[in-house]
């Protein structure tokens, strides 16, 4: 007889398959190379002041518009995967991404450089929140933001890894080079995820799509059920019609989503502000470049090891207190990286981002996880890719700010002590947001179910 099988629950309730482990790789991976080349352009940055005779506080825009790309990317690209799959759409804005990377190596001026990091920008935006659902629409309940989290710090990696190419790479082939390998590996990556990347299971059921795909991807995760060719499988939502933005907004969902929204908003203004500047702001505090460049990767690092933690417990307790005591670290700790700077205390100053790095980026990437959950299957790629598009707004202003303050006549100490407020903002929006009562499994089988037949 033919039996109706429920995704969510069976994937629930089975054991971690190799086709899930093999997903999440894929992510990370991705992640990485993403990351890598958000980074780059702060790395460059101080050997590009000198050899184009750029003054410092004139970068501002240059770290802008690879940000709004990627706001813009967020926006267009994200809720794409919610209409036409999670494939599809990592697929497309890899090569984006790729593509114009590569063109940013042959830039010969700050306009140039300018347009060309504003169009890797936009696949930069398209390919976070599909990676995100991606991983999170595979991973069982029980360990999603652990899964989540797992695989975000594919771009703290990443990060690293193009801090690192600073004192590497670029003294010995110049700064064409990082540019280089970020546009070559994503498009080197393309064939890897047409092969090996399945496409949602839950999309391609929510939408109807390929019920002989669906039970071949479920006897991977299950390996040895008997599903029959007459069975069918549910999701809990119905697909979404058009782009489902005002669904973010009903159902009592609006409040939160504006909460979310300050949050990402808030934390991304301080991160991609601290990801930009720090290089260059301690290089104008006479430290050595090769210190600039450490204390970068350290604040990546200490991203890395405060998403791992932070994201087994969000699996184990409620997700907001401990994201707004993860603020409350990074507010302390950027007093601690002033000192540091000024003293000229090198262990001492990575010591200091690195613990700014578990509060700010290891919330961040907690965020994505919790932001996964809030929203159904239907708009969750949509709700991720707007949150993380507004979000996008903070991390444009951030870099502005920066070369705004400078401008001003601000030193470097206090131009960094200035990222204190934004952090106790994005604090109070979670400790807001967690008054409500907005869980990380809140939206896990709202709506109506949808049914694929054999």
């Amino acid at each position: 007889m033919a039996q109706t099988h429920d995704v969510t629950t069976l994937i629930d309730n089975a054991r971690i398959s190799m086709l899930q482990v093999r997903v999440v790789l894929i992510c990370i991976v991705i992640g990485m190379l993403d990351g890598f080349d958000i980074q780059v352009v702060g790395v460059i940055a101080p050997t590009l002041a000198e050899a184009w005779q750029v003054p410092v506080k004139d970068f501002g825009p240059l770290f802008a518009s690879g940000l709004v790309g990627i706001a813009v990317g967020a926006f267009t690209l994200g809720p794409l995967g919610d209409r036409y799959g999670r494939k599809r759409t990592i697929m497309i804005s890899t090569f984006i991404f790729g593509l114009f990377s590569l063109f940013t190596a042959f830039a010969s001026n700050i306009p140039e450089m300018i347009v060309a990091r504003f169009l890797t920008g936009i696949g930069l935006g398209g390919v976070m929140p599909n990676i995100i659902t991606l991983t999170a629409e595979y991973a069982p309940a029980r360990a999603r933001a652990t899964t989540v989290t797992l695989m975000f710090c594919g771009l703290p990696i990443g990060l690293m890894l193009g801090a690192l190419s600073g004192a590497s790479l670029i003294p010995i082939y110049g700064w064409q080079s990082a540019f280089v390998i970020g546009g070559v590996l994503p498009l080197l990556m393309l064939p890897l995820i047409w092969k090996a990347m399945p496409e949602s299971i839950r999309f391609l059921v929510a939408s109807g799509k390929e019920p002989d795909k669906v039970r071949k991807l479920m006897r991977q995760i299950i390996p040895g059920a008997n599903f029959g060719a007459q069975d069918s499988f549910t999701v809990a939502e119905a697909p979404p019609k058009g782009f489902p933005v005002r669904l973010l907004f009903v159902g009592g969902m609006g409040l939160n989503t504006a909460l979310v929204w300050v949050s990402f908003f808030m934390n991304l203004l301080v991160m991609y502000f601290l990801v930009n500047w720090l290089p260059l702001l301690f290089v104008q505090l006479k430290l050595p470049a090769s210190v600039a460049f450490q204390s970068t990767a350290a604040f990546n690092l200490g991203g890395m090891i405060g998403a791992l933690l932070i994201g087994r417990l969000l699996d184990r307790a409620n997700p907001f207190p401990i994201l707004a005591g993860a603020y409350g670290i990074a507010a302390l700790a950027i007093p601690a990286i002033t000192t540091a700077a000024q003293s000229g205390h090198p262990l001492l100053l990575i010591s200091a981002v690195a613990i700014a790095g578990v509060g700010v980026m290891g919330v961040q990437i907690g965020m994505n996880a919790v932001t996964a959950n809030i929203y159904p299957v239907s708009v969750r790629a949509t709700g991720i890719g707007w949150a993380l598009g507004v979000g996008r707004f903070g991390a444009i202003i951030g870099p502005l700010i920066g070369g705004l303050l400078l401008g001003l006549g601000l030193t470097s100490p206090q131009v960094i002590l200035s990222t204190i407020v934004p952090i106790l903002v994005a604090a109070v929006a979670l400790i807001l947001l967690g008054l409500r009562g907005r869980g990380g499994t809140m939206a896990e089988g709202r709506g109506r179910r949808t049914e694929v037949s054999g």
